[in-house]
């Protein structure tokens, strides 16, 4: 078959796996009828976890490095609830995936401040030193005694991809914890739908272009079953008010840290600003 043959047969293969989308009832007989999800959740075992405390001072940790992560944190761990309500989990696997959720960037306190605020694309090295974030927040993991194994999923696997070339274990398909998949989902969905210096608003249309992208991203980033429920989410409505609500006031917080910082001599917060209004 020609190359011509293969790229028309894989765009007819996809508008039909997006038409199929549409078709909800279809797919979630499809999806119900998968492998036990909730199931695969319940196998890793529950082991100490961080305490209240320890939970509060690690974000207010990440929180300080960097303010626009506070927004984030509660917009991404309120879509992980929901999106694990959907799968049928219980309350108690539902609390320990938010957890990780919470602390899913915990590594990128080991990540120095200027790669995190670069102005601009990162060199080879700085790309495989953020890369690294995963095991970092694992280690922080272990060093304060966590062994839950759904946390430690979560903070070590949400950039694993479903064919293998996601890191930092280069995991595939169903080696990937659930959670971890369903996360990454949640993850990329905000990432793509929160308000940045150069996208002052969002709503429907933010929405859709996310979730085209996370269609098109099912059996190479994702995984079909929690596309479909965080797809079932959106499209009801039921994540607006977290989109909406929880993304007022995120630009405002960047523009104090970037004053506060020019008061100080520093000027990370405000390049990046500046930068990214020019060029994202």
């Amino acid at each position: 078959m020609s190359d011509a043959s293969v790229s028309k047969s894989r765009v007819a293969d996809r508008a039909a796996y997006n038409a199929e989308f549409e078709n909800t009832t279809a797919l979630r007989a499809r999806v119900q009828s998968s492998s036990g999800l909730a199931s695969q959740a319940e196998a890793l075992p529950a082991g100490p976890r961080l305490s209240r405390e320890s939970l509060q001072r690690a974000l207010a940790e990440v929180e300080r490095r960097d303010a626009t992560t506070v927004a984030h944190t509660w917009r991404v761990v309120l879509y992980t609830r929901a999106l694990c309500e959907a799968a049928g989990m219980d309350h108690a696997l539902i609390e320990r995936a938010c957890e990780g959720a919470a602390l899913h960037d915990l590594g990128k306190l080991d990540v120095p401040l200027d790669i995190l605020r670069k102005p601009g694309k990162l060199t080879k090295e700085e790309f495989a030193l953020m890369r690294e974030h995963p095991i970092f927040g694992h280690a922080r993991l272990a060093a304060d005694g966590v062994k839950d194994e759904l946390i430690i999923a979560v903070v070590r696997h949400h950039h694993e991809r479903i064919d293998g070339s996601g890191y930092p274990d280069g995991l595939a398909g169903e080696e990937i914890p659930t959670v971890a998949r369903y996360f990454s989902v949640a993850d990329c969905f905000d990432a793509l739908t929160s308000v940045r210096p150069y996208r002052p608003e969002v709503g429907e249309e933010a929405s859709e272009r996310a979730l085209a992208i996370l269609r098109d991203g099912v059996g190479t980033q994702f995984c079909e079953e929690s596309v479909f429920h965080f797809h079932e989410l959106v499209r009801t409505g039921e994540l607006s008010w977290v989109m909406q609500f929880f993304n007022r006031g995120e630009r405002e917080i960047r523009l104090a840290i970037a004053e506060l910082e020019r008061e100080h001599g520093l000027t990370g917060a405000a390049e990046r600003l500046e930068w990214e209004s020019q060029h994202e």
